[in-house]
């Protein structure tokens, strides 16, 4: 098969998202995050793989040079007042407040804006911090509704390997409500 064509374009994706999802996409270039740039993936705007238990979808962007740039997991994008937050995005510039260990940024329901960013921090042994200063720390160089409303500090839920489980501290967030966007 032609590499060039657009089917083996497709089954190449396909393939990486079935296969392992992010982790083979860094081997283009090994000094790529997983929101670097890569080449020509597909063209739509979310790419789905697998069965239920296999599924990856990801919200990227396409550049007019036909690469494409990964944002975040579709379920992992904050909707906040229309706008569209990439969990990734804000867990990145969290990190970098010299007292935090790791993040982990989730939507949690809100009145006014449906969905809010909200912070869960495990912070460096011997540091301190507030969630006012992680907040005012965001807001200095980030967009006012980027940065997260709520902070909350502790460890994260991890599985046997050592992933962070989001989904542990979105459904104790939302609780009950069926529907996870407000």
């Amino acid at each position: 098969m032609d590499p060039t064509s657009p089917l083996f374009v497709a089954v190449f994706m396909v393939a990486i998202l079935l296969a392992g999802g992010w982790s083979l996409f860094l081997e283009k270039d090994s000094g790529q995050s997983a929101t670097g740039s890569y080449p020509r993936l597909g063209r739509s705007s979310e790419s789905t793989a697998g069965d239920a238990s296999h599924r990856c979808i990801a919200a990227r962007d396409v550049h007019s040079d036909g690469y494409i740039e990964l944002r975040d997991r579709k379920k992992d994008v904050i909707i906040s007042g229309g706008e569209n937050i990439s969990s990734i995005e804000v867990e990145q510039f969290i990190t970098r407040h010299p007292a935090v260990l790791e993040v982990a940024v989730i939507a949690v329901p809100d009145e006014k804006w449906g969905e809010v960013p909200k912070a869960f921090v495990t912070l460096k042994p011997g540091h301190s911090a507030t969630a006012d200063e992680i907040i005012s720390f965001c807001r200095q160089s980030m967009a006012h509704f980027k940065c997260p409303k709520q902070v909350e500090f502790g460890e994260l839920p991890r599985t046997s390997t050592g992933k962070i489980q989001k989904y542990v501290l979105r459904d104790r967030e939302w609780g009950d409500i069926d529907k996870r966007i407000h």
